[in-house]
């Protein structure tokens, strides 16, 4: 299991101790992480407490606001610079509940447990001299506290709802009641509920199995009551009437199905009190839509069921009639062609590599996320501050810059924020990325007061942070944090194949898209009627603004994905061929084409809510200062077409 270690430093506190006084000061908690994890894992979290106390002040307290997740152990690095024992009682309290009081005298580094129940609460560290002034007086630290993190804190389900809340089913007829139970709040700890039929007349008229299908064996009526396995108080009841029909009935287990050429699913028919002996599969298509229907089942009594393979694109219904009569029911499909490659999702987030030095450097550093930076400078390293963090430059020694640099950080760099001040006078702080500098929209002059300067841009490759003084000077230039944004690319699964309908549409516009294209080419050999072409043109917009407005907002998202980036390919699927020759002819006749270039227009590619697009067919420029997705297409022949002529150009050519 991977620790992700927090320590909460305490700069090495240097506390003077007095007998029995008690007196509190609250630590900054400067970084918290709002999650829970798995039990015994360590939060990071970043305390710092600087105070300088005078003889016989007190020992302040640690406060600790309460975590985002419960704390089962909590450790203190100490040290004493003698060897009294007792020097000190420390007292931990977790919650307002006290996990007890540990005495610690130990001249070396030594680390003091304490370990109760997990609880979500405010810690409280307080500590009791037992050392006299004079000679008995020491130096107490505290060098750092950790928290380790406990179970979640348990959540109690608060109702169990079932909507809507009756059924009626035909003998043999089933229905999924989990998917109708909803049990609240979502984050309840076990949201696990249990079915049971607590009434049933007559007894047996129904079942229901464990996982929440209910069975109707015959006809009655039947109670199910659903309840929380987490609280048995919390529950709701379900009625599901089971009758006969007098006239034949048919029903089909799905009304709608979508699907791909080549792939296949089942389609299950229901009867009851039918004029014939059972059910016939039929099928009819208005656009060359076909599907393969199998051989029926109807090992089950008073079922047919029929496997249903997806033969060539189209809408096709199918229809389960009885064989005796008029009674039926229909099942409409939707099947399309796929395209070639795979198409992934991809998730661009900005996330922040960040540099914070606690202690002396010696020219080097590691940021949280293991960026390696180097560090430079005219001057000698000084003994490290827990306020201003790294310094070069003291009394004695001139200084006149300290540069940072690291490689280590991938993708396209958004922001620098530097932490830094100069001792003596002023300084200038500059960061490059890229070997090109990054703008700040404040001031850029440090000074005696620790700052963050903020420089941004967008741009990858090595960061070069520079705190510069016009001239050598005594006295120390400071450096306490750098934290550079970036935006991290997380590649998701292949998407190609989830959404049938914006699939199709985006085939049916491809296809009109070539054919129309088709009939320009059939003139480029000889003298082409550009006003022809510019009615294709507009008649092509029409397409794709109607093909792409027939789907809802969630198929519209991906007949855009596909759309704007799709490859070129004169051997590819119908879009990469359609592409290909809008290409060419959109190059050779766009300025004298009225209607534009409507794919890069605003109805076009161009009306694609995702990173900028340069151009058709050209790469992609992302900018983002939120999480955005975008897709890319890839196949073999996308990457072996990419640089050829394209079949228009041939054509032409020939």
């Amino acid at each position: 299991m991977n620790k992700l270690i927090t320590k909460i430093v305490g700069a090495a506190l240097g506390l003077t101790m007095a007998v029995g006084v008690g007196f509190a000061v609250a630590a900054g908690v400067k970084e918290t992480v709002p999650v829970y994890a798995a039990e015994g894992d360590i939060h990071d979290m970043s305390i710092s407490q600087s105070t300088s106390l005078n003889d016989n002040a007190s020992i302040p307290a640690i406060n600790i606001d309460a975590q985002s997740y419960t704390v089962k152990k909590v450790t203190l690095n100490c040290r004493y610079n003698k060897t009294t024992n007792p020097a000190v009682t420390i007292s931990v309290s977790v919650g307002g509940t006290s996990w007890g009081s540990e005495n610690f005298g130990t001249s070396h580094t030594a680390d003091v447990e304490f370990e109760g129940s997990a609880v979500q609460g405010a810690i409280s560290i307080t500590f009791v001299n037992h050392c006299g002034s004079g000679t008995g007086k020491g130096t107490f630290y505290v060098n750092s506290v950790t928290l380790t993190e406990g179970p979640a804190p348990h959540v109690d389900v608060t109702s169990v709802t079932i909507d809507p809340s009756s059924t009626t089913l035909l003998p043999g007829g089933t229905y999924d009641l989990a998917s109708h139970v909803t049990v609240l709040p979502n984050n309840a700890t076990d949201p696990s509920v249990t079915y049971e039929v607590t009434d049933a007349d007559p007894a047996g008229c129904a079942t229901v199995s464990s996982a929440g299908l209910i069975t109707a064996v015959e006809d009655g009526i039947a109670e199910i009551t659903v309840t929380s396995v987490d609280n048995d108080t919390k529950s709701d009841t379900f009625m599901v009437e089971i009758e006969t029909p007098s006239e034949p009935t048919i029903s089909v287990n799905e009304s709608s199905l979508e699907g791909f050429v080549g792939g296949s699913s089942s389609l299950t028919a229901t009867f009851v009190a039918l004029e014939g002996t059972g059910v016939n599969w039929s099928q009819t298509s208005s656009d060359g839509g076909s599907v393969t229907l199998g051989t029926p089942d109807v090992s089950v009594s008073g079922k047919s069921t029929v496997s249903v393979t997806y033969s060539t694109a189209g809408t096709v219904t199918i229809k389960a009639q009885d064989n005796g009569g008029s009674t039926y029911a229909e099942c409409s499909v939707v099947v399309s062609k796929t395209l070639t490659g795979a198409i992934y999702a991809q998730t661009i987030t900005d996330e922040n590599s960040v540099m914070n030095f606690t202690t002396k450097c010696n020219g080097e550093g590691t940021a949280a996320d293991g960026a390696e930076w180097t560090i430079t400078s005219d001057g000698d390293e000084s003994n490290f501050d827990s306020t201003s963090g790294i310094h070069y430059g003291t009394n004695s020694a001139y200084v006149t810059y300290i540069q940072l640099t690291t490689s280590g950080v991938s993708g396209t760099i958004k922001s620098v924020v530097v932490n830094a001040r100069d001792a003596q006078s002023t300084a200038t702080v500059s960061v490059t990325v890229g070997g090109v500098a990054f703008t700040c929209s404040g001031s850029t002059t440090a000074t005696n007061t620790s700052s963050d300067f903020t420089f941004t841009g967008s741009r990858s490759g090595s960061v070069v942070v520079r705190v510069d003084r016009e001239s050598s000077m005594q006295k120390a230039l400071y450096v306490k944090t750098v934290t550079v944004t970036y935006e991290k690319i997380t590649t998701g699964a292949d998407i190609k194949n989830t959404n049938v309908l914006a699939q199709k549409a985006v085939i049916e516009f491809a296809e009109d898209l070539t054919s129309k294209l088709n009939a320009v080419c059939d003139q480029v050999n000889g003298n082409t009627n550009v006003e022809e072409l510019d009615a294709k043109w507009s008649l092509i917009s029409g397409t794709f603004t109607s093909k792409r407005s027939s789907l809802d907002a969630s198929h519209q998202t991906v007949f855009d994905q596909l759309i704007k980036f799709a490859s070129k390919s004169e051997s590819g699927d119908a879009l990469q061929k359609a592409l290909s020759s809008y290409d060419y002819v959109y190059a050779k006749y766009h300025a004298s084409l009225t209607a534009g270039d409507f794919l890069n227009s605003g109805s076009g590619r161009g009306a694609v809510q995702y990173s900028a697009y340069i151009g058709p067919f050209k790469s992609l420029t992302q900018s983002t200062s939120s999480t955005v997705t975008i897709v890319i297409i890839v196949s073999l022949v996308s990457l072996t077409a990419i640089g050829g002529y394209f079949f228009i150009r041939k054509r032409k050519e020939q």
